[in-house]
């Protein structure tokens, strides 16, 4: 499920240090979503969390937030030419598969991007705009080309005109470690965008 539950004492002392790192960082302006984007009534979904503390002491998921916050922490300590976008990305192009942002992407040499698939599943996607490739990590090997696609017409609307004839890598069992439950996306979302930028296929 989108959110990964976890009693591991490692686990959940590493993600308290990752959150209390990224509560003062400063917000990611490479992939920012409008306010209006957001649930404005009922309950926050697993894909569109709106938690506004970062204690995650206790039973936790790994949800959006914390998704964020590790990815700021990523992006402070990477000497990789790597920019880690938000989980609102994908988000804002299931709602307007136009949805542009004021950036300039050419100077990257990969974008890695959280997928949460139906609100139910996080997954991940390396964009190599050096090598025009584009590779689904999911644990539990699913597919969604929906997103695929989506992302594909933001990289042409972003300076990459060939983006829809770019190689599309679908990475299953067999090739990456992959979770044996039906919970632990998130923890492995984690792992696949800490993997140093020669693994990333």
């Amino acid at each position: 499920k989108s959110r990964t539950p976890t009693r591991t004492t490692g686990i959940l002392e590493f993600l308290v240090n990752i959150s209390n790192s990224a509560a003062n960082a400063p917000s990611d302006n490479e992939a920012t979503v409008p306010q209006k984007l957001y649930p404005t009534n009922g309950r926050p979904t697993r894909g569109d969390s709106q938690r506004q503390d970062n204690n995650i002491e206790g039973m936790v998921w790994i949800d959006d937030v914390v998704i964020n916050d590790y990815f700021n922490v990523l992006r402070r300590f990477s000497k990789a030419n790597i920019c880690f976008m938000s989980t609102y990305l994908c988000i804002a192009l299931e709602r307007d598969k136009n949805y542009r942002l004021p950036n300039d992407y050419s100077q990257y040499d990969t974008l890695v991007i959280p997928v949460n698939d139906n609100r139910v599943h996080w997954a991940l996607v390396v964009v190599g705009l050096k090598s025009n490739t584009i590779t689904y990590y999911d644990s539990l090997s699913w597919k969604n080309r929906s997103i695929v696609m989506l992302l594909q017409t933001f990289l042409t609307n972003h300076g990459f005109p060939e983006a829809q004839k770019w190689t599309v890598n679908y990475l299953d069992n067999k090739t990456i470690p992959t979770q044996t439950n039906t919970y632990d996306c998130g923890i492995f979302l984690l792992a696949y965008a800490s993997a140093s930028p020669s693994s990333y296929r």
